[in-house]
């Protein structure tokens, strides 16, 4: 099994393919049970997000330096592609291309949804005409980020409850298709996390 030899708090270095699923089976033990993606150097910090798992951990390299025990996600579910206004949260691989530390929800941590694999995929089940993936493709040649007015929504990520409340938080998934924890933990995440961060959200 991936990270058998590796020590407690350390995950399996190896290739993450881009529709990754990871390893599930005694994941609520233990984070050894997973793989860095590629690209992720010993310096590099980053976060395995497990929707099902409920858990959000905090990686440098393969070193294990943060635990968040609950986290929430969209309303509807999650899946590989969403769409906008679906309150799906995606799942797959992201970069964070923006942060806004003034958000409503404290800090939002902005993920580079819809990503080229994403709209590639879309394209492929019609969901994106010809037109609008080339307009997707040269939107983000340009700025170097996604665009969000696609029928793949955007502005997606990782934030905190704002004035939100904790107790529904602690209860039901709530959002439109972020990922959500309170607010002292995402100050902790803001510590380590920044743009140009990698992510891996699984469900």
């Amino acid at each position: 099994m991936a990270g058998a030899n590796t020590e407690k708090g350390q995950v399996a270095r190896g290739s993450v393919p881009s529709n990754y699923q990871g390893v599930h089976d005694g994941f609520l033990s233990s984070v050894d049970a997973f793989l860095v993606p590629d690209g992720i150097s010993d310096d590099d910090t980053w976060l395995h997000i497990d929707l099902l798992g409920r858990r959000l951990i905090v990686l440098r390299g393969a070193k294990r330096v943060d635990t968040i025990s609950y986290v929430a996600y969209g309303a509807s579910g999650y899946r590989r592609v969403r769409v906008q206004g679906s309150s799906q949260t995606p799942v797959g691989e992201f970069t964070i291309q923006r942060v806004n530390p003034q958000s409503k929800f404290r800090t939002f941590l902005e993920f580079d949804y819809p990503t080229p694999n994403a709209a590639w995929a879309a394209k492929a089940a019609g969901l994106l005409s010809d037109a609008e993936y080339h307009y997707y493709e040269s939107y983000r040649a340009q700025h170097g980020i996604s665009p969000s007015n696609t029928r793949l929504g955007g502005h997606i990520g990782l934030h905190g409850l704002g004035r939100s409340d904790e107790w529904i938080h602690k209860r039901r998934d709530w959002t439109e298709g972020c990922i959500a924890v309170t607010n002292e933990e995402i100050d902790r995440i803001d510590r380590w996390i920044d743009v140009g961060s990698r992510g891996v959200v699984r469900g």
